[in-house]
């Protein structure tokens, strides 16, 4: 069983592999979304012009480039700036792969913080990509934020954005990706590396009326690339999420959590219900990701990656590996 699920692994390695090949050779050729995945279809790659601001578009002009709507209140406007002025280029190619993230709060995949009670219109945060360590020497770790899907608060589509590292005996891969569940992951042909700086968002009815944005950025100095897409899977707003999560590959349940060290979550923050406010001003649980045991995280359960003490005034946060499985 044990090679069994590491043969379908190696599939989706050598899959991401042929991806990278055929996103260097489309180019800009947009995806075509079908209705029947919620997304909408895009005839064209409109890129952002060079010579403008950025930040003083429209919100219909930034929808065109699938950026993210202009908020109201000093501090969210201070990190869409951020955002929207480190947006370069508009990628729009992307790939399908056979990964779904998990939909509910299950502590034997996630661990960070989800803001919990409902009212949840938009989520964002940073995050350094972490370099994976060779042992184990097979595993994954994802990374991103994302709202609603959580079944013990509410429920519902999870529209989310982040990175994910997979590592196949000792060589490590890098990618971006987007998703609106219960659709599959939709991965992102820029090439990022571990220690790449990424901005991650994703909101429902707020961007759009009727309409989920999912938004993966990096901001790593030279680059610059970011993606965005539409979805009519709109979430619920039940929670919203700060993730680190191991994969589900290929129906695979939990492979090993590839060892990450410690990362963080920073400017970790949500829209409720109009209000702007950083993780630290939800309501929120702190989600511990453990393995066996006479009940999850209980008594003989071994503890996999653990959230650290949210800090810088409510800002940010840190995640440990502590196990592989």
């Amino acid at each position: 069983m044990y090679h069994s699920k590491w043969i379908r692994i190696l599939v989706a390695a050598f899959s991401l592999m042929m991806m990278s090949i055929s996103g260097m050779l489309v180019g800009n050729v947009a995806l075509a979304y079908s209705q029947g995945d919620g997304y909408s279809p895009r005839a064209a790659c409109i890129q952002p012009p060079t010579n403008i601001d950025l930040t003083t578009l429209t919100d219909e002009q930034l929808a065109q480039y699938d950026l993210p709507r202009r908020p109201a209140g000093t501090q969210a406007l201070q990190e869409w700036t951020y955002a929207i002025r480190h947006a370069k280029h508009h990628v729009c190619t992307a790939k399908k792969l056979s990964i779904h993230h998990t939909s509910q709060e299950s502590f034997s995949n996630w661990a960070g913080n989800i803001a919990i009670g409902g009212g949840y219109q938009e989520v964002q945060g940073h995050w350094y990509v972490p370099c994976l360590s060779s042992s184990p020497s097979n595993g994954s770790s994802s990374f991103w934020v994302g709202m609603g899907g959580d079944n013990n608060d509410g429920g519902g589509n999870l529209p989310q954005a982040g990175t994910d590292g997979l590592i196949i005996n000792g060589a490590t891969q890098y990618y971006a990706w987007v998703e609106n569940y219960p659709n599959v992951e939709t991965t992102v042909p820029f090439d990022v590396n571990c220690g790449d700086y990424m901005y991650g968002q994703a909101d429902s009815n707020y961007s759009k009326s009727g309409q989920a944005l999912t938004y993966i950025e990096d901001d790593s100095p030279g680059n610059g690339n970011y993606y965005g897409v539409y979805s009519t899977y709109t979430s619920n707003g039940s929670t919203a999420e700060w993730i680190a999560e191991r994969l589900e590959l290929f129906n695979v349940n939990d492979p090993p959590l590839a060892d990450f060290g410690q990362m963080s979550f920073y400017s970790a923050a949500t829209t409720h219900k109009g209000s702007f406010q950083y993780v630290g001003q939800t309501t929120h649980n702190y989600a511990f990701m453990c393995q066996g045991g006479l009940w999850t995280c209980g008594t003989f359960s071994t503890v996999l990656a653990e959230p650290g003490a949210i800090v810088n005034s409510g800002h940010d946060f840190p995640l440990y590996w502590k196990a592989c499985c």
